[in-house]
């Protein structure tokens, strides 16, 4: 073999081996090169944070409200609609919700107000998926007509009667909801809510042998749309 022939073998040989070597060296950490007086040193970046989106950025404004909810049940009518703001980033809400029952006896029907503030301490996530485990709400409730009673005619006892017209209200909630990925809404869901009022609940507890907690609690039903 020809001198020739043996040094382009060899050249070749060494250059597949150059190669190999390289290739199974470790992937060296990202670095970031120091431009004070350390010589030159280098130093390991740390990992980026990962980051949780928020579960509410006000994006139209403090004074546009945050949600609006439409629901049926729960002692604030059949059919029910209102608005409310959210705070310290969702977990706690107060909202102003109108109700409206048909009645066969009064042709106006029955309506409510109702001014409610709940908390929402906590959520889990999957995806595109949200979570409120549980929602404590409190509120009033406030039925306005001839026919209900805010006050009692002297004649009888104070607090004999409890007012038919004002109502402290109280409810425990789950949500589920889907968070899009763009466009106006910035999440929409389904809640649960089981209600009660101040007045059935302490005739539950004094009556506990009589009374049965499906006659105290009322079941909700709504859907909440977050902008």
């Amino acid at each position: 073999m020809s001198l020739a022939v043996r040094l382009g073998a060899a050249s070749f040989l060494t250059v597949m081996l150059v190669g190999n070597l390289a290739l199974a060296q470790p992937l060296e950490p990202e670095t970031a090169q120091s431009t004070g007086g350390d010589h030159g040193q280098t130093y390991l970046l740390p990992p980026e944070p990962e980051v949780t989106p928020p579960r509410d950025t006000d994006r139209l404004g403090w004074y546009v409200p945050d949600f609006a909810k439409v629901q049926t049940g729960g002692l604030r009518g059949r059919y029910t609609a209102g608005l409310g703001y959210a705070a310290f980033d969702d977990v706690l809400n107060v909202g102003l919700l109108y109700g409206y029952s048909p009645n066969a006896v009064n042709d106006s029907g029955v309506s409510t107000l109702s001014l409610e503030l709940s908390a929402r301490p906590f959520e889990i996530r999957a995806g595109m998926i949200r979570i409120i485990p549980l929602e404590v709400g409190i509120g009033a409730l406030y039925a306005p007509g001839s026919e209900f009673e805010l006050s009692y005619p002297d004649r009888y006892a104070s607090g004999y009667y409890p007012p038919t017209a004002l109502h402290t209200l109280g409810y425990l909630g789950v949500e589920v909801d889907w968070v899009p990925a763009s466009g106006f809404f910035e999440r929409i869901g389904l809640y649960y809510q089981a209600s009660t009022i101040y007045t059935y609940l302490e005739d539950l507890v004094q009556n506990a042998d009589t009374a049965r907690p499906t006659e105290s609690i009322a079941s909700t039903l709504g859907y909440r749309a977050a902008f």
